[in-house]
């Protein structure tokens, strides 16, 4: 995830690019965001575009796509209708029902019903139709008939589904889009490859260990006190962590992100397969892996969804198939994507093979949060504070943070040593 450099674009977009390197190849995979040179005030920016299955992860070859997930920032005021240019045969002539991608989904048995919105201003309305090859799709302010777009840099995002309008079996190769609304009409050009895999590979380690210009530090936390993992200009990221079989086993089991009025944004915990438990204990199409809540109220289906938290943070969720699993019974991972002006990282969970390769009840019994940075922007520069920004050497180390790099075993044998 990268930063278009200020002479490219006089805004802040965040997009991956399309090269070799595995943080972009595997972050291309999950959300499919696109590389696009914004010129201001002519494009739509910051796309994100997603063909699902129908259990909501990525369609592969030979399946028969379920939805189409598009989201977008309109540049410009006024925006009423988007249009997407589709490759020749995706779809067929019709309608497409529309649903609001930025949309909390709640269980009606929890809580009242309809849905809260989050920091929705506008939004996809009404049917989308399909007339060769052209996708059309009606937006308008939140809360009125049919209001255009009035708000400059507003985040839009849609999950589409097939209504007389009929999707083609997937292919292998590339797809081709172009996105554009009546008002930011320059199309933005997207492509993406669907591969005969369907999947990525990605290795994280979950257990409190950071990378920083070379180095390797490991620390420890203590038991399930929620600590300042790292503080950006944007937001606060705070984790915790559960003991494993002996005391120096740690294992990240909960991240929360909180804004700088100290509001919370999303909030993440692993839910783990406990014995007695089967797959009536899970409905199908939620989040079986993680428990995940925007602003307390909990996101329960399984489907990629982005949302604004506060004016500067953006939360994706999803799901997508890895090689090799990272969870047992499932290639299937889910994940959630937090992204600002100065850094962006993804939250995903994992057993605990590395540590117990022999035994599988201790790797199930151990399952855990892996939380990977995937861009950082100058973290002395940005003034990052907290507890990793310490052990970098980015913050002077206070004695509270030095402590959290002895292993508890060593601590308990010096105060052993010391009271002989």
């Amino acid at each position: 995830l990268k930063r278009l450099p200020s002479s490219s674009a006089p805004f802040c977009v965040y997009l991956v690019q399309f090269q070799s390197h595995p943080k972009c190849a595997m972050l291309r995979q999950l959300l499919f965001l696109v590389l696009t040179r914004v010129v201001a005030g002519t494009q739509v920016s910051g796309i994100n575009f997603s063909v699902l299955d129908s259990n909501s992860t990525a369609a592969a070859p030979g399946e028969v796509p379920a939805s189409l997930s598009i989201g977008f920032t309109a540049t410009s005021t006024g925006t009423s209708l988007a249009t997407i240019n589709l490759p020749s045969g995706f779809l067929s002539d019709g309608n497409m029902n529309i649903g609001g991608g930025r949309r909390l989904e709640v269980d009606e048995s929890d809580y009242a019903w309809p849905p809260r919105r989050l920091a929705a201003v506008c939004e996809a309305y009404g049917t989308a139709t399909v007339s060769s090859n052209v996708l059309t799709v009606p937006v308008r302010k939140v809360g009125t008939a049919s209001t255009p777009c009035d708000t400059a840099g507003a985040a839009i995002s849609m999950v589409l589904t097939a209504g007389t309008a009929s999707f083609s079996s997937l292919g292998t190769g590339q797809l081709d889009f172009t996105v554009q609304t009546d008002v930011d009409n320059t199309p933005v050009s997207v492509t993406f490859t669907v591969d005969n895999s369907g999947s990525f590979t990605l290795s994280a380690i979950g257990d409190p260990i950071t990378w920083y210009q070379g180095q390797k530090y490991k620390f420890w936390f203590p038991p399930g006190e929620l600590m300042p993992l790292l503080e950006t200009p944007e937001m606060t990221v705070w984790a915790s962590v559960f003991q494993g079989p002996s005391i120096d086993f740690q294992w990240f089991d909960r991240f929360m992100v909180t804004g700088k009025d100290g509001g919370e944004y999303v909030d993440i915990r692993v839910r783990r397969h406990v014995p007695g438990m089967n797959r009536t204990d899970f409905r199908h199409n939620q989040f079986t892996q993680l428990d995940i809540k925007m602003s307390g109220r909990p996101i329960r289906r399984r489907g990629s969804q982005l949302f604004s938290a506060g004016d500067q943070v953006k939360v994706g969720v999803g799901s997508r198939t890895v090689n090799p699993p990272r969870l047992h019974h499932t290639p299937v991972l889910e994940f959630v994507m937090v992204e600002s002006d100065s850094i962006s990282f993804m939250v995903h969970a994992s057993h605990a093979g590395a540590e117990f390769p022999d035994d599988f009840d201790k790797q199930v019994k151990n399952t855990h949060l892996d939380w990977i940075n995937l861009e950082m922007v100058d973290p002395k520069k940005n003034g990052f504070k907290g507890i990793l920004p310490q052990i970098w050497r980015v913050q002077p180390r206070t004695p509270e943070v030095e402590a959290m790099l002895i292993a508890p075993s060593k601590k308990e044998m010096a105060v052993c040593t010391a009271m002989e």
